[in-house]
């Protein structure tokens, strides 16, 4: 999945938003931005909800695999029955999601499955993976307007009040259980699980924030030796101040690279990529727009969106086996960074740009 900054960028682009670094939007129909940020994120939320039981993991497994266009036809009747407006933001987030994962996800697939284990402790493919979005959401950041990950305040864009979380919990969770009833049969915490999944995913954000773990900031101290103590694995969840300049991270010079499942050939670049994925997210939120106004069926919407895997998929839709792979040197970047953040820590002098 594309980190979170890329598709809050991703979804402001759909919705005509200016790209903005704060919380703060411009479009009329988002007053309460931090519900749209959030929803932007789909169901990598539930990915985040780790430390309060009952977990929500399995949901975001479930709605990255299949079913992610009824899901949002059934948000849909919970919207009709019950409008409200702080849901209605969360939901025009929500259907950006997929085209970003669907367009982004081949490329990040590519660049980042060894062939063999990391010899970083603790580094599995997933956090190779984890490491190559965050470079990815840096690099876009500066690319698109020129700003450092350190003014993208995290923790801020994705903070959600109780009384959000609350309100956002019951429809969403009643959702999950119509689109998923085989799954969902024996599940009677699923309001609890959706709200502990936002209450994660907020501290998960918070503890990640850019705009406090950057090394340019001695404010920062305290939040970067939790991930530090935690070695490698930990700072690759870590934004990046800087990610190697001699690394083509977004492939701006058309370099050829191959679907990972399919084996197709492109000479696309992340930014092309960005730009194909805000087209397809924009054609989502515009069906939905219709939708809520009566001048489009919920069938509509859920065709524009599909029920197909978010993942690297095949032909059919359905999550493939990686086949190719060239991976950028994920292990040296990652070890490097986690020593420049180490020397950091011990008070030595180190530019975070080199």
């Amino acid at each position: 999945m594309p980190s979170q900054i890329l598709h809050v960028l991703a979804g402001r682009r759909a919705l005509g938003i200016p790209v903005q670094t704060c919380s703060s939007v411009s479009h009329s129909a988002l007053y309460c931005p931090q519900p749209f940020n959030i929803g932007c994120q789909g169901p990598d939320v539930f990915a985040h909800n780790r430390r309060t039981k009952p977990f929500a993991l399995a949901y975001a497994r479930l709605l990255h695999r299949r079913k992610y266009g009824l899901f949002v036809a059934e948000c849909l009747k919970e919207y009709s029955a019950r409008p409200d407006a702080v849901f209605a933001c969360w939901l025009a987030g929500f259907v950006t999601h997929q085209a970003v994962d669907r367009v982004l996800h081949p490329y990040i697939v590519y660049k980042s499955t060894q062939a063999q284990a990391s010899v970083l402790k603790g580094v599995t493919p997933a956090l190779h993976h984890a490491f190559l979005e965050r470079i990815l959401d840096v690099c876009m950041l500066s690319h698109l307007d020129g700003h450092a990950v350190r003014d993208f305040d995290t923790g801020q864009s994705f903070f959600l009040e109780p009384s959000v979380i609350e309100l956002l919990s019951a429809p969403i969770a009643r959702a999950l259980l119509r689109t998923f009833p085989a799954e969902t049969v024996s599940d009677t915490d699923c309001i609890k699980r959706v709200s502990n999944a936002f209450v994660d995913a907020v501290y998960f954000y918070q503890l990640t924030n850019p705009s406090v773990t950057s090394m340019h900031f001695d404010s920062g101290v305290s939040a970067l030796r939790h991930f530090i103590d935690r070695g490698y694995a930990g700072v690759a969840l870590l934004f990046p101040d800087a990610p190697d300049p001699e690394v083509d991270w977004l492939n701006l010079g058309g370099e050829k690279w191959l679907h990972p499942v399919t084996g197709t050939k492109y000479r696309t670049s992340v930014p092309e990529l960005f730009e194909q994925a805000s087209r397809i997210a924009a054609a989502s939120a515009a069906c939905l727009n219709d939708v809520m106004e009566g001048s489009c069926t919920p069938a509509s919407l859920v065709d524009c969106i599909g029920n197909g895997s978010l993942g690297a998929a095949g032909l059919d839709g359905r999550v493939g086996v990686v086949t190719y792979s060239d991976p950028f040197p994920l292990d040296r970047v990652l070890y490097e960074e986690a020593n420049k953040r180490a020397q950091w820590l011990q008070g030595e002098s180190v530019d975070p740009i080199s």
